[in-house]
């Protein structure tokens, strides 16, 4: 039922209010949200690791890490265009009224 909701009200839809609050927040602000969320993502955190451990076993240094820098940016560039450069665009940019550059991989 909050689906349909959700896809009815789509056009007068507005952010919620948390958002504008992290859309102004501070870099400390940013940072106490961001870090939480960072680290309630147990997957990325193993991956990292993984690929830490893997690199310290093999004694390999920047170099061998490149590949695996290479395809995270290329994944997160697959997510559409560079991310706007201000967060006042941020929302214009992920906004179903305005130009959506956001796609589902």
């Amino acid at each position: 039922m909050l689906v349909l909701k959700n896809y009815l009200g789509r056009k007068t839809a507005q952010p919620p209010k948390w958002l504008g609050e992290l859309l102004s927040a501070t870099p400390v602000a940013g940072l106490k949200t961001g870090l939480p969320v960072i680290l309630a993502m147990p997957s990325d955190i193993l991956s990292m690791l993984t690929v830490g451990a893997n690199l310290e076993h093999h004694k390999a240094g920047f170099g061998a890490a490149l590949p695996f820098i290479f395809f995270v940016w290329a994944r997160a560039m697959r997510l559409g265009a560079p991310m706007p450069h201000s967060r006042t665009q941020l929302w214009t940019w992920v906004s179903p009224r305005g130009t959506t550059r956001l796609r589902v991989a």
